[in-house]
């Protein structure tokens, strides 16, 4: 992988907690599941699909 991949990847794991600060849970995991694109070992992103998930 990248360098610019895992900070691309970081991004989008910021824009779904910013989705899920807005009880806009769909749109996190989505967010989320692009990071997992490109990281797909990025536990943190996991862990976030997770929560979210619960949510919709």
């Amino acid at each position: 992988m990248f360098p610019s991949d895992q900070r691309k990847a970081k991004i989008w794991i910021n824009k779904g907690k910013a989705h899920q600060n807005l009880s806009q849970f769909s749109e996190a995991l989505e967010s989320f599941n692009q990071a997992l694109i490109l990281d797909p070992d990025l536990e943190e992103a996991k862990e976030l699909k997770i929560e979210a998930s619960k949510n919709i």
